[in-house]
């Protein structure tokens, strides 16, 4: 990479950052990148934001490139010198930009590369959705989340290659924004979109909104948002400020749900579940592709699961393309409602959920929820973690690498920490499913780390 950078008397990356006079030099070293075989990915935030994370893959090397330069908190775009900690840059609500040539990118690598893979008719249909959803939702503000490798989980992982999948890193700061993204952009209606949700799909929703009203002649929607009357105050406000119209029901996402799903019927609009829409769970399918892109030899993705939907879209096209690929769902034992359903063979309302620092898996899941039998017959294991495992996770990838992760993302790596049988030497993943943690809850993880 460096002599890639620093030839014919270049001024090196460094410099290159320093001045957007520089666009064009830095776009001619993109194009001799990706003539030297390597996988370049266009970011739409600056490189020293992703925290000059190059990653090295087995048989494919990845550079992250800025799409553009953006002004933040060190403005002209140095690097941080040595001893310095990086500036602090919060994961924006709606992105600040968004990159024009991204789909088409897209679109050409997933040709290059022979893609599908899969035989669409033996697929199942949330594979044949994702498939659909990858088409067009890079277009719409979705980003395609950086791998890091972690040397520190390998080492504690008798050396198998661990890869984190940054979602955390994603536009609203989640993975649910490519499954908004897709089903909003399947209704081909204007006028009100009901949802229910305490964050993350809410966030997703509204962003996606807004990002199909900015397309020529598009369709004006209007998302209407149900919460849980246990809604902290910061989310209800945060999503007040976006634009979204909020309505209360229920203490349990399951009683917020079904009385988001009643209004819907009612006023005759459209009804987005964070999990339980063929939409949804095909748009949080294209993690799936992203990673078998890059990771053409994977042999384990390690999934957080809550109502299911991302664990679905993931394992339904890794199964497509790979049947061999080990799907692990990963919850919280303070509330693990699809695993005891899964092990009990039926769909269970009664099981017992407490407080979790897993606040995004956490919860029943909805009657009848078509995330169940994908996650019955295809998930190959679970596992459980206790609150203690889910804080040190959250408190190591902090200490390791920066990433300030929420503690579904916790519960993956955890687990992976707990549960790595048959897997030395070989590639595996985990999804860090979001990064929208408050700075309470982080003092919550470490005091729970330093007490455990």
């Amino acid at each position: 990479l460096t002599a890639l950078f620093e030839s014919e008397s270049s001024p090196g990356p460094s410099r290159l950052l320093r001045s957007k006079s520089r666009k064009i030099s830095l776009r001619d070293k993109n194009t001799r990148i990706e003539q030297s075989g390597a996988c370049v990915h266009r970011s739409a935030f600056p490189i020293y934001q992703l925290n000059f994370q190059y990653v090295l893959m087995t048989g494919v090397m990845q550079v992250f490139v800025p799409g553009r330069f953006i002004k933040s908190g060190n403005p002209r775009g140095r690097p941080t010198p040595p001893g310095r900690r990086m500036p602090a840059v919060p994961t924006p609500a709606v992105p600040r930009l968004k990159d024009t040539m991204t789909e088409a990118y897209f679109n050409e690598r997933l040709e290059g590369q022979g893609w599908p893979r899969f035989d669409a008719e033996k697929a199942n249909d949330v594979a044949r959705e994702a498939w659909q959803a990858l088409q067009h939702i890079y277009g719409l503000g979705v980003l395609e989340t950086p791998l890091l490798r972690s040397p520190n989980l390998e080492a504690a992982c008798t050396s198998c290659r661990v890869h984190l999948k940054l979602e955390s890193s994603q536009a609203t700061g989640s993975f649910k924004l490519r499954g908004a993204t897709h089903a909003l952009a399947s209704l081909g209606g204007a006028g009100r979109v009901v949802t229910a949700s305490t964050g993350n799909h809410a966030l997703a929703t509204v962003q996606a909104a807004r990002a199909l009203a900015s397309r020529p002649e598009a369709p004006a929607l209007e998302p209407v948002i149900f919460l849980p009357n246990t809604v902290t105050q910061g989310k209800a406000r945060r999503l007040e400020a976006l634009g979204a119209t909020l309505r209360y029901a229920g203490d349990d996402c399951c009683d917020t749900e079904a009385a988001a799903r009643a209004a819907a019927a009612a006023e005759r609009c459209p009804y987005v579940s964070p999990y339980n829409d063929l939409r949804v769970a095909g748009g949080q399918g294209t993690v799936a592709f992203e990673l078998l892109m890059a990771l053409p030899r994977l042999h384990a993705v390690y999934v957080p699961v809550g109502g299911g939907g991302l664990v679905s879209g993931i394992a339904s096209v890794l199964k497509a393309v790979d049947p061999c690929i080990k799907v692990i769902g990963c919850q919280p034992s303070a509330s693990a409602v699809m695993a005891a359903s899964v092990e009990a063979g039926r769909l269970l309302q009664d099981v017992i959920s407490t407080e979790t620092l897993s606040g995004a898996t956490a919860g029943g899941v909805e009657p009848g929820s078509l995330t169940f039998p994908v996650c019955r017959d295809l998930v190959d294991e679970w596992v459980q973690v206790s609150e203690e495992e889910i804080a040190a996770a959250m408190v190591d990838l902090a200490s390791w690498h920066a990433l300030r992760v929420e503690g579904a993302a916790g519960v993956a790596v955890a687990a992976l920490l707990r549960h790595v049988p048959g897997l030395r030497g070989k590639s595996v993943a985990v999804v860090l499913s979001g990064g929208n943690v408050s700075d309470d809850l982080m003092e919550e993880a470490h005091g729970i780390a330093r007490r455990s």
